[in-house]
């Protein structure tokens, strides 16, 4: 299927969070309904306006979610990574999708038809269950942006987005997963991409965080927190026994 993916499809199905609780034989029930396609970096997966006839679910790669501002802007909403849904308030409400989903790298995708998984909605009490779980998860990133946004200084946005972001995880860590490239990140806040850096560089200068290969370690939360609240912080000491949070980028 993937270069780096050796599931079979009925394997990749059991493996998506949407059907975690769902028995085997009901999955083989679901599989013939199902397809899987291949997508390149920069495909439209589903475009704003356009109505979802699919339920989409990712398996491998990572796909962005943009929408288009009234002033021609393409805007980076979300970075979705294997195990998400898209397309589905449109599959839900018949409505066309207020953004676009695009591959941001090589990607797998399973695909399954809309009426069939409205059908499914109803009849497996479980899939709704998590189905209602996925759109508030969704209702409270929107939340989060909306609630960044609404923060005057910059950098105060750019903080607090990376504190809020953050989901907790074990050993007193927590994780942001997919977290943009910093142009994407700047087009979500709302700032320039070198005010981004600007803002990463002053953590790691001040020791708040540590940037690594594949992610970055904010090994000092409650000060990041202080600056997300617009608070002055002093320059965060080395080894201070401090939670972490470990944000993907």
């Amino acid at each position: 299927m993937h270069k780096h993916i050796t599931l079979t499809p009925l394997e990749a199905l059991q493996k998506h969070p949407l059907f975690a609780e769902v028995p085997l034989v009901n999955l083989e029930e679901i599989l013939p309904h199902t397809s899987f396609q291949k997508t390149v970096k920069g495909e439209v997966i589903l475009g704003q306006g356009q109505i979802a006839t699919h339920l989409i679910l990712l398996v491998a790669g990572q796909i962005q979610v943009i929408k288009r501002s009234a002033d021609g802007r393409d805007l980076s909403i979300q970075t979705l990574t294997p195990g998400s849904i898209a397309g589905e308030a449109s599959v839900i409400d018949g409505a066309p999708n207020e953004a676009a989903i695009i591959s941001q790298t090589e990607a797998i995708i399973a695909k399954l038809p809309a009426a069939i998984a409205m059908q499914l909605f109803t009849k497996m009490p479980q899939l709704a269950e998590r189905m209602l779980k996925h759109l508030c998860l969704t209702l409270r990133h929107t939340n989060l942006l909306q609630s960044v946004l609404t923060l005057n200084r910059a950098h105060t946005r750019i903080f607090s987005f990376l504190l809020n972001a953050a989901k907790p995880q074990t050993n007193n860590v927590m994780t942001i997963e997919g977290l943009p490239n910093q142009q994407a990140l700047a087009n979500i806040i709302n700032v320039s991409r070198e005010t981004i850096s600007r803002a990463l560089q002053l953590l790691i200068k001040d020791g708040i965080i540590e940037k690594q290969v594949k992610c970055i370690v904010i090994k000092n939360p409650a000060k990041l927190g202080q600056l997300a609240r617009g608070e002055n912080v002093a320059t965060h000491h080395h080894g201070a026994a401090d939670p972490a949070i470990r944000t993907t980028v």
